[in-house]
């Protein structure tokens, strides 16, 4: 099969955006199908005129990035986003070049089957949307976009809540949506020794480790974390903040604070006791699933987007804004090893499902059906 896969960002050689995508593409490579990502590049974004060299990936996928320059998204032309024009015109300018008509376009989130709605249907090809938006955009809502995104044949959800919400927006109907929850390379995120890296880190057999990653931002709860974590005062528990933003988490026991590659998440997981998110919005969070593969019990947000793939056996769910039943989470983690050891199993049993080969396979299925109908 050949796959158009359009998609707002897609990491390179210098940038670690929506690593996920390109696991799933990747996959889709491996299965021996050919793959075609546009994901066009904004020069003023990345404050650059080169494109960066692209990560390794199989022979049969290959990586369009039209240069584009993005502006303030206040600034509006036709009911959207002068930036959101600019960029469609470039999906649109590189579906027509291509030499290949491809035998279904695959939409990374609602906005980009508004840009490959004329394509599509200028060529009759199907087009799959994957509802992953932590948010989806209302003014989909309103036309001319509602008409376009109503003609997506198939939406590919990572929670029950994007569903619900693809559904009350008037995007799609129930029975065109499928909820297959994000995954991981479990060759990657996987149970792992890391006795040199928690050495280096200077984090004793006796410490016990909280890890958190994500942005650094009101909406994952970094600070919030922090807080928790100074209400605690214990100086037996450390913390691990990975990532990056304009919050600042400033507790005691920080044993690392910023940015690693995707690839190195593994091993700072594997040296944490239980994993903490108190995000506010997400689709389906990637971190949460990688930490799961991890064997790390999670300590996260009481919300449609996370029951899925968390429950009681595997995690503590908790009101994200309540800074101290976060501590108490953690606290009651730090003083029940036979809890911690058991949410420990649950989160590895709940990975074990949550492959990306088996993901990528399943959508797979879901286009055949689509492109045969």
């Amino acid at each position: 099969m050949n796959i158009a896969v359009i998609t707002y960002d897609y990491p390179d050689s210098h940038r670690s955006v929506f690593p996920f995508v390109k696991a799933l593409v990747d996959e889709w490579g491996y299965l021996g199908h050919e793959v075609t990502v546009i994901s066009p590049f904004s020069l003023t974004r990345t404050r650059s005129l080169i494109r960066y060299d692209e990560q390794d990936h199989p022979e049969s996928v290959r990586v369009l990035r039209p240069r584009i320059i993005s502006l303030s998204y206040r600034l509006k032309f036709r009911g959207q986003s002068l930036t959101d024009w600019i960029h469609g015109r470039a999906v649109n300018r590189t579906l027509n070049n291509l030499i290949t008509k491809p035998d279904v376009i695959y939409c990374h989130f609602w906005k980009e089957s508004v840009f490959a709605y004329d394509y599509a249907r200028k060529n009759n090809l199907p087009l799959i949307v994957a509802s992953g938006e932590s948010e989806i955009p209302s003014f989909l809502a309103s036309e001319p976009f509602l008409s376009k995104c109503s003609k997506v044949e198939r939406v590919i959800c990572v929670s029950s809540k994007n569903l619900r919400e693809s559904v009350e927006l008037g995007l799609t109907t129930e029975d065109k949506c499928i909820v297959l929850p994000n995954a991981i390379d479990n060759k990657l995120f996987k149970v792992s020794d890391q006795t040199e890296l928690r050495k280096s880190l200077g984090i004793t057999d006796h410490d016990f480790v909280v890890a958190f990653v994500g942005w650094f931002n009101e909406r994952k709860g970094s600070k919030r974390v922090s807080e928790a974590l100074k209400m605690i005062n214990n100086q037996s528990i450390k913390v691990l903040f990975i990532g990056a933003g304009s919050e600042d988490p400033d507790c005691q026991g920080i044993v690392f604070k910023g940015t690693v590659s995707h690839n190195e998440i593994p091993k700072y997981l594997n040296c944490a006791d239980v994993f903490v998110l108190p995000s506010l919005r997400e689709g389906c969070c990637n971190a949460i699933v990688e930490a799961m593969a991890c064997g790390l019990p999670v300590i996260s947000s009481d919300r449609e987007f996370n029951w899925d793939i968390l429950d009681e056996r595997n995690s503590i769910l908790i009101d994200p804004y309540d800074v101290k039943a976060i501590a108490d989470a953690i606290k009651q983690l730090y003083n029940d090893r036979d809890r911690r050891m058991a949410m420990r199993e649950s989160a590895l049993r709940k990975a074990e499902g949550l492959t990306i080969a088996s993901r990528a396979q399943k959508i797979i299925d879901v286009i055949g059906s689509s492109h045969s109908e």
